[in-house]
């Protein structure tokens, strides 16, 4: 008999169960996955956990006293997290898992059995289980049902303890642990198993990051984030949503991500019963459809309701928390709006001022033929993006080129009246780092759906070594975007170039005391670098951007000052080979006193905008260098007096 895991992923396959695309992508992916050479599958494994959820019983409602019984998508579930290991180890394939689903659909209780199985089962002695929540108040919910469950497993409490927010395993001396976003303390752990329930929710991706940054001396180490949709596209759960949808189509690779999403597919009608089984796999188990006609119609006959049933009852994600016009309605008119498109046609200004902590918006409004093009910007001061209780939506914004945040605490109207492009910048800026508004070589202005993850990679686009689009048409670029973006970059290619040559030789004779010998070649590299050929510009043939590069006049103090002079060189080797894979050389070079600064300057600015950043300090002066490897040392051996050839400095002994 074909288990129930295996026969689940048959039928989604073979039109017998109603999903969406995304669930039929994921089975998809488990029966490939059963094929690979790199992959062995452990049935022992899922079949105990199965065999352990089973023994927990129900304490609520008609199945109340009765054993949990898991159905065919929990066990697919369960067999894909649990089952499969890198062949030949003891190591677990999974390292993480997105899984996304409807209401009342049994999504916490199967939670909270997870968490009871790696705090008890999973024969990991000292397992530190972390159940974590946007707040106290969710966090407990699905706590109070993992205490439930261990108390009916454990009903004298020989070996399951449960306490106001922790449940204690005597026999591994293991820990399961409530934590939430609003916790004044996020730091001292040790996690083994982390669950982050209802993470549409959050506001930032600090818990989760917390929790992934604890994993790294466990051997099977999973965080699992479990959730039903949500209203903000900007926070943090849509962003990783949209990086597992993409992992399932095979535009991005993530091999250690586990992704269920039981979701409608893009032409489906909300309002069709036809439907609700691809965002309900528990139809008529844990919810009926009679409920869920009731809800629907509820939204239908009252469209303030609409926003919550579809995105609670119905899994889909919304665009704001009421609905004034439909999201169909929206989406139906919505596309990237490219202004210099429309050079030569009339165009209507408005203009929505603010002094010091709104938002000053300027809307565009382009009538061509019978169709209206809007697109509208956004102005903040600074002081504002750090007071404002909005500031990591604003600074969403601000990456996805929405916002431009002036300097000061009040608005600069001047600054709006000239925008930024009266601001000159080096042409090779935009040689090495994609902006927007700026051509991307031959594949057009950069939109916002080219960054597949704004909010941990910014705004930004590596430019330099990255494929042209004739490239590709003319099959240089590798038979697929699974190819890379830049196969072969300085990241993996070394190389000399006489422009390299000519920066090394110039800090060599500012060293020597010969400035104006050393920036003599600092100009050279400067007046190449202004030549028409080494511009950008638009459709129109006018320059992209305000451009200005020069040589540095005789008059400079570069010219007789040894460290200023020092100061350019490292400047025209930041301009010149920024993105080539120099750069952490030239800091291990110019010393670890320097690398610290620039490392800690770089981080603190960054953080400011990017999550990953949170936490992260600039190795000491003193560890900006690699340790010699252990084997190197050995290898080299000793000399007649018996020392060592290579010592360890003194930092990493």
């Amino acid at each position: 008999m074909m288990k129930l895991y295996y026969e689940y992923a048959s039928k989604v396959l073979n039109n017998e169960i109603v999903t969406g695309d995304t669930i039929k992508l994921a089975c998809k992916r488990f029966q490939n996955d059963l094929l690979r050479d790199d992959l062995e599958f452990r049935e022992d494994v899922v079949d105990r956990a199965i065999s352990f959820i089973g023994t927990l019983k129900h304490y609520t409602g008609k199945h109340a006293g009765s054993n949990f019984i898991l159905e065919g998508w929990q066990q697919f579930i369960i067999a894909n997290i649990l089952g499969f290991y890198w062949k030949g180890t003891g190591t677990r394939r999974f390292t993480s898992s997105y899984i996304e689903v409807s209401r009342k659909q049994g999504k916490t209780a199967l939670a909270a059995a997870l968490c009871l199985y790696y705090l008890i089962a999973d024969g990991e002695d000292g397992a530190e289980v972390l159940l974590a929540a946007n707040s106290k108040e969710q966090a407990k919910i699905a706590f109070d049902m993992c205490s439930k469950f261990s108390k009916g497993l454990d009903t004298k409490g020989k070996y399951l303890t449960a306490y106001r927010a922790d449940i204690l395993f005597k026999a591994t001396n293991s820990k399961l642990k409530v934590l939430a976003a609003d916790d004044s303390k996020l730091d001292g752990f040790n996690a083994s198993f982390g669950l982050l329930d209802e993470y549409h929710a959050a506001k930032t991706s600090k818990v989760r990051d917390v929790i992934k940054s604890s994993m790294g001396m466990r051997e099977n180490p999973h965080l699992c984030t479990i959730t039903t949709a949500g209203f903000d596209k900007t926070l943090p759960c849509y962003q990783l949503r949209t990086v597992a949808i993409e992992v399932l189509n095979e535009l991005k690779s993530d091999d250690e991500m586990f992704i269920a999403i039981y979701s409608l597919d893009a032409d489906d009608d909300w309002r069709s019963e036809k439907n609700w089984m691809k965002v309900a796999p528990n139809l008529n188990v844990t919810v009926t459809s009679k409920y869920i006609k009731g809800q629907v119609q509820q939204a239908i006959n009252n469209p303030s309701d609409e926003v919550g049933v579809r995105t609670k009852t119905l899994n889909q994600w919304c665009d704001s928390a009421t609905v004034w016009l439909s999201d169909e309605s929206i989406i139906k008119c919505t596309q990237a709006v490219d202004l210099s498109k429309f050079r030569g046609l009339p165009c209507y200004i408005g203009v929505d001022l603010a002094a010091t902590s709104d938002l000053t918006a300027v809307s565009y409004l382009v009538v061509d033929s019978d169709k209206y093009y809007f697109k509208t910007h956004y102005y903040l001061p600074e002081s504002a993006l750090t007071d404002k209780t909005d500031k990591e939506l604003y600074k969403l914004w601000k990456r996805a080129g929405l916002l431009t945040v002036t300097a000061g605490n009040v608005t600069d109207y001047d600054y709006i009246s000239k925008n930024d492009k009266t601001i000159a910048v080096d042409p090779r800026l935009d040689f090495a780092v994609g902006r927007m508004e700026i051509p991307y070589k031959d594949w057009g202005l950069p939109a916002n759906d080219w960054i597949r993850n704004v909010s941990s990679g910014g705004v930004f686009l590596p430019k330099k070594h990255v494929y042209s689009k004739a490239e590709q048409d003319a099959g240089l670029a590798g038979s697929t975007y699974s190819s890379g973006w830049a196969p072969g970059s300085a990241m993996n290619l070394q190389y000399l170039c006489l422009r390299d040559c000519k920066l090394l030789y110039a800090e060599c004779l500012a060293n020597d005391g010969e400035l104006s010998a050393a920036m003599q070649q600092v100009n050279d590299i400067r007046e190449r670098a202004a030549k028409p050929d080494n511009i950008i510009y638009l459709e129109d043939g006018t320059p992209a951007a305000n451009y200005l590069v020069k040589p540095y006049p005789s008059s400079h103090a570069a010219f007789s000052n040894k460290e200023t002079c020092i100061k350019a060189i490292h400047m025209e080797r930041k301009l010149e080979l920024a993105m080539e894979g120099q750069r952490f050389f030239d800091l291990v070079r110019w010393g670890g006193d320097y690398m610290n600064k620039e490392l800690t300057a770089y981080i603190n600015y960054e953080k400011q905008y990017l999550t990953k950043f949170y936490g992260v300090s600039a190795p000491t002066a003193s560890k900006t260098m690699f340790p010699l490897p252990e084997t190197e040392i050995q290898t080299a051996g000793n000399d007649e007096n018996g020392q060592a050839y290579l010592v360890q400095n003194d930092a990493w002994k």
